[in-house]
């Protein structure tokens, strides 16, 4: 971790550690010409896989122009640290609010909008992926605005791998990923990241995750085979309507997800308001009977995981899953 006071190409003075990035660490810092204020990413003795990764984050946060995302203007090295440095408005990491205790469903629910449209604006724009939805890379300013950070990892719907993973492997960070993401289908689309909201969502209104292991592979194995209980269950606060679109974000097939951002974000609108109805949803159709083919696996197993700034399973973890995960039999990290 880089200490306050340290000058990064002698035009940032770093201010303090602001958290983790997707690929490296956040800070605040102050731009010694004028004192501005910017957020800076920082790689310290990066390899070329993750130096490539934050040049395409450079790209696609210079092109984007969204109320909800962080504008990149500035990128560089300084000897061992490669830097990318953005706006900056005071506030915290949504990591950070939730340490201090619940937050109110309604506020749950405006947060996880304002993270939609900018999801939406991405998928928009240039059918971008963010793929690593957590607390962490979300930023909440004194003036109630949410940012989303964190498109090191971003994957284009269109085929172009924004992360430069190979064939069998996903990147993400197990806590928060989809079903599908997990099997590294070839065709990820926005759903996978609106099951990734529906897991910070879900956070956000119970205090508690969706699913709790040590071990990343049963985290996995339980994301994409079980079903958490209800948010409403959890935590009686929240109310019928929300825990309604929760669980239909939460679908294991995606093809029971919202199908456009604009629906998601009608319905969250709806709740905020007090529009919306506290009926339970209807369940989804029947699965496929015994016997229907299952979605194809990655043939090879094998895993990379960044060493672990906190003590859980989500640091930022590259895997690749043997055939067969859904059984856990035989499944194991290397």
């Amino acid at each position: 971790m880089i200490e306050a006071g340290n000058l990064i190409r002698n035009i940032y003075q770093i201010e303090r550690h602001l958290g983790e990035s997707s690929l490296g660490d956040y800070y605040i810092a102050v731009v010694t010409s004028d004192g501005r204020k910017v957020k800076l990413e920082i790689l310290e003795d990066a390899d070329q896989e993750n130096i490539d990764r934050l040049s395409r984050e450079i790209e696609l946060l210079a092109s984007f122009d969204h109320p909800n995302i962080f504008r990149a203007f500035d990128a560089g090295q300084d000897g061992n640290l490669f830097f990318l440095a953005s706006e900056y408005e005071e506030g915290e990491t949504l990591e950070e609010i939730l340490k201090r205790g619940p937050i109110d469903p309604v506020s749950c629910v405006i947060i996880a909008s304002e993270i939609a449209s900018a999801l939406n604006y991405a998928w928009d724009h240039s059918k971008i992926l963010h793929r690593d939805l957590k607390p962490t890379n979300m930023f909440i300013t004194e003036t109630q605005k949410t940012k989303l950070m964190g498109f090191g990892i971003a994957k284009s719907g269109e085929g172009q791998s924004m992360g430069l993973t190979g064939v069998g492997f996903t990147v993400g960070t197990p806590e928060y990923m989809s079903p599908e993401q997990i099997r590294a289908v070839d065709d990820l689309d926005f759903r996978s990241d609106m099951y990734g909201l529906s897991c910070v969502l879900y956070e956000m209104l119970t205090g508690s995750l969706p699913f709790i292991e040590e071990a990343p592979i049963l985290l996995m194995q339980k994301q994409m085979d079980e079903d958490p209980e209800p948010v409403n269950v959890r935590n009686p606060e929240v109310s019928q309507a929300i825990a309604n679109v929760v669980q239909k974000m939460m679908q294991k097939d995606r093809d029971d997800r919202y199908q456009s951002w604009q629906d998601l974000e009608a319905d969250f609108q709806s709740v905020i308001d007090g529009r919306a109805s506290d009926a339970p949803a209807a369940a989804p159709e029947a699965a496929p009977e015994a016997g229907t083919a299952a979605p194809p696996m990655p043939e090879e197993t094998a895993a990379q995981a960044q060493p672990e700034k906190k003590g859980c399973a989500a640091a930022l973890v590259a895997i690749g899953l043997i055939a067969g995960i859904g059984t856990g039999l035989g499944s194991y990290f290397i």
